[in-house]
C-alpha cells in the first residue's frame, strides 16, 4: 500500500513539473513570438527564455508547427471558457450580447499577449491549415445568441458568419484602442460602444 502510495505521489510531482515546463515554454513564445514575428521567433530562443534546453522543447512539442498551434488552441480555450462563463440564460438576448461582447472584450485586455498572438496567428497560412472551426466554438454561445435573435426578428437576417466576423472585429478593434492607450474606455463609453454594435445588426 505504501509503495502504491509513494508511486502514485512520484507521478503527481513529474506531472506538476511537465505542467509547469509547458506553461513556462507558452509564456516565452507568447513574449518571443509577439517581439519578433511567428516566423522569426526560433525555437532554440524560446528555449532560452523558458530555462529549458532546446532538446528538451521537441521533447513536448515535435516541431515549431505544433508549437504554434498548441499555443493558439491554448488561446482559444481561455476565449471559450470566458464566453462559456458569461453566459445567461435567464437574459434576453440583448442582454446576453452585451455580457459575452464585454467577456470577450476583458479576456482580451487581460491577456494582451493572447491577444496579440491571436492577430498574428489569425492572419497566417495556419489558420488556414487547421480551418475556421475551432474559433467558431471558442465563440458559439455568442452566434447562439445572434442566431436566436435573428430568427425572433430583432436582428437582420445576415450569414451567421458574416456577423460574427462583424462583432469580433468590432471587438477588437476597441481592444486595440485601449491596449493603445489613446483613449481610456469608461463604462459609460463601452455602454454605448456595446449599443452602437447592437444597433448595427439591429432590424429596422
Amino acid at each position: 500500500m505504501k509503495n502504491n502510495l509513494f508511486l502514485l505521489s512520484l507521478i503527481e510531482q513529474s506531472f506538476i513539473i511537465v505542467m509547469s515546463k509547458i506553461e513556462d515554454i507558452h509564456k516565452s513564445a507568447l513574449k518571443i513570438i509577439n517581439k519578433q514575428g511567428l516566423y522569426q521567433a526560433p525555437v532554440s530562443q524560446i528555449a532560452r527564455e523558458a530555462g529549458v534546453a532546446a532538446g528538451t522543447m521537441y521533447v513536448y512539442y515535435k516541431s515549431k508547427d505544433q508549437l504554434l498551434i498548441s499555443l493558439y488552441k491554448l488561446v482559444l480555450k481561455g476565449l471559450s471558457e470566458s464566453v462559456h462563463d458569461a453566459m445567461e440564460d435567464s437574459l434576453d438576448e440583448r442582454s446576453q450580447f452585451f455580457k459575452l461582447w464585454l467577456a470577450i472584450f476583458k479576456y482580451y485586455i487581460t491577456n494582451p499577449d493572447r491577444f496579440m498572438y491571436l492577430r498574428q496567428f489569425s492572419a497566417s497560412p495556419y489558420e488556414k491549415q487547421i480551418g475556421n472551426d475551432e474559433f467558431t466554438k471558442s465563440v458559439e454561445p455568442l452566434a447562439r445568441v445572434i442566431s436566436d435573435a435573428m430568427k425572433k426578428g430583432q436582428l437582420k437576417d445576415l450569414p451567421l458568419p458574416l456577423v460574427i466576423s462583424m462583432v469580433m472585429s468590432n471587438i477588437e478593434a476597441t481592444v486595440r484602442i485601449q491596449l493603445s492607450g489613446s483613449v481610456q474606455l469608461s463604462g459609460s463609453l463601452l455602454q454605448e460602444l456595446l449599443a452602437s454594435s447592437w444597433r448595427a445588426l439591429e432590424k429596422m
